[in-house]
């Protein structure tokens, strides 16, 4: 008979440290953001399949989002609620027991590990400390006798022995009677338990860190590079971006170059090109530790004072941008990014897909004009190029993008385009289009789009689409509608028309994701319904 597996409890029931709430809101650690997921996805990735349920203890006050509560079901994680402000002992213990189990282990919810060894029934792991001092649980004697009995906890700095957040047992009655002897004094219960259940030290692979500040910024830079894109190489002062496309990163570190310098202000410093040995050319520049705005987005707890904030920087950087005009530009190349490209882009879909684009269409049990048709009429709403709106251009202006610096309250950008007609590279540009890329991610929904926060179908001529979106986005959709950007208020019709565009030119692009080409196409429809509510009422 099969040994049944045991029971995995992530402890997320305290909210993150006050550091990185500032920079995210009021998050439980597991629900911290990592590589476009939540941090409790790759925790059970990591470990799903060595145990028999995972449990999840949140804090009783945090409510849960919809989408996180969809992917806790398909991930299998029971949510157990914790009462606020007990401590981490005193959770442990009031997890135990509901659960019905006798072999557990336990994973920190700020932590992640790989490759962990579970042969053992008693255990627990141990790393050495890379960063700044913070109160660490230290092994005193290195864990060199592989035991529990010498370990304290005390403010140290790198390069010590620590318990590095999991811990296997294999009785929890005994762990709960620890606890409560200790009055859930965690680090005593373990010397407890382990002078009557000795504890061995478990092999283990690589250790992240998300309970600090500088360890969590350092923990997603490292899996980011190590596990994630092979374009980037981050270390702990610079990122190396490069790609076979040369034109590209010519383009973007000419960008960097060439902006005027109080626009630098607003981007990492520049640390120069360099080509790899298999013909791919990059460019460095300087690592900075801020989260980007689709992770304040998406992920995000911020309230709409800190939104307010963010698009006034927003619109401060727009400012910077249109006091810098070339001294000759040619319009009809910036003109190419709207109709002609996407009727271009459209063709292209619909002789990779099937689905047709001059055929009248059903949108929510709406009528709606053909994908085609919604092209030109969104073309209407935006005037002819003029020397009013050329400026020093981004060129993808979007939330992923760009950075926000909460203590300075200033944005930082990455990842411009450097050019608007390919083979030309250039700074300048249409400065609507950067405004619009703004709106493309907070009232146009992108980047949950892209994170997989929607459903959608299409049956025949009949589109059914609903985003996955919690209170919390109304939130930035207001601010964002609502606020001025320069010339331009957030609600203006040439933003919804220029984002249209955006979507319906973006989906051959994606023919690796179907359900998101399908989501880009409905979600054109409804910014086209909302153009066409503006365009009825002259708003």
């Amino acid at each position: 008979m099969a040994v049944k597996k045991p029971t995995l409890l992530i402890t997320s029931a305290a909210y993150a440290d006050d550091s990185i709430c500032v920079e995210l809101g009021r998050l439980p650690p597991s629900f911290l953001p990592l590589g476009n997921k939540r941090l409790y996805v790759h925790q059970a990735e990591a470990l799903a399949d060595r145990f028999g349920a995972i449990v999840l203890s949140l804090p009783e006050s945090f409510s849960v989002p919809k989408k996180d509560t969809a992917i806790l079901r398909e991930l299998g994680i029971k949510v157990e609620r914790v009462p606020d402000g007990l401590s981490l002992g005193n959770s442990i213990a009031f997890c135990l027991k509901m659960i019905d189990d006798d072999r557990i282990a336990i994973l920190h919810g700020d932590t992640l590990i790989y490759d962990i060894d579970l042969s053992g029934d008693d255990g627990f792991t141990s790393h050495v400390t890379e960063d700044q001092p913070y109160t660490w649980a230290v092994l005193e004697n290195g864990g060199e006798d592989h035991s529990l009995e010498k370990v304290s906890e005390y403010v140290t700095g790198a390069g010590h022995k620590i318990l590095s957040g999991f811990f296997q047992f294999s009785s929890a009655k005994t762990l709960i009677r620890a606890l409560t002897i200790t009055n859930g004094d965690f680090i005593e219960s373990l010397r407890l338990y382990n002078k009557e259940i000795r504890q061995q030290s478990l092999q283990a692979g690589e250790w992240f860190d998300f309970g600090h500040f500088h360890t969590y910024y350092r923990s997603k830079t490292k899996l980011t590079t190590e596990r994630a894109f092979n374009g980037l190489d981050i270390d702990k002062i610079s990122v190396a971006k490069s790609s076979q496309d040369q034109f590209k990163m010519a383009c973007e570190a000419g960008w960097f170059r060439s902006i005027p310098d109080e626009l630098k202000l607003f981007t990492p410093t520049f640390l120069g090109t360099f080509e790899t040995k298999d013909g791919a050319s990059g460019y460095k520049t300087e690592r900075l530790m801020f989260s980007s705005l689709n992770d304040m987005f998406i992920f995000g707890r911020l309230g709409p004072q800190i939104w307010d904030s963010i698009f006034a920087e927003c619109a401060f950087f727009l400012d910077s941008c249109r006091k810098h005009k070339p001294e000759t530009f040619q319009t009809a190349a910036c003109e190419q990014l709207y109709l002609p490209k996407t009727l271009t882009r459209l063709k292209d879909f619909h002789q990779q897909s099937g689905i047709p684009i001059d055929v009248d269409m059903r949108y929510n049990g709406t009528a709606v004009p053909s994908l085609t048709a919604v092209a030109h009429f969104a073309s209407q709403f935006i005037p002819a190029l003029e020397g009013q709106h050329v400026s020093v251009m981004h060129g993808d202006f979007c939330f992923s993008n760009i950075l926000y610096d909460s203590r300075a309250r200033q944005i930082r950008v990455v990842d411009p385009r450097g050019f608007v007609s390919k083979g030309q590279p250039t700074i300048y540009g249409d400065g609507r289009y950067d405004l619009a890329k703004v709106f493309h991610s907070a009232v146009g929904f992108y980047d949950l789009i892209i994170a997989g926060y929607f459903e959608v179908s299409l049956d025949g001529q009949d589109f059914q689409f609903e985003l996955i979106a919690d209170d919390y986005i109304q939130i930035v959709h207001d601010s964002f509608l609502a606020h001025q950007f320069g010339p331009l208020r957030g609600d203006d019709p040439v933003l919804v028309a220029i984002a249209i565009h955006l979507f319906l030119s973006m989906v051959p692009l994606h023919a690796d994701h179907p359900q998101r080409q399908l989501a880009f196409l409905a979600n054109a429809y409804r910014l086209y319904l909302m153009l066409r509510e503006k365009g009825t009422t002259g708003q």
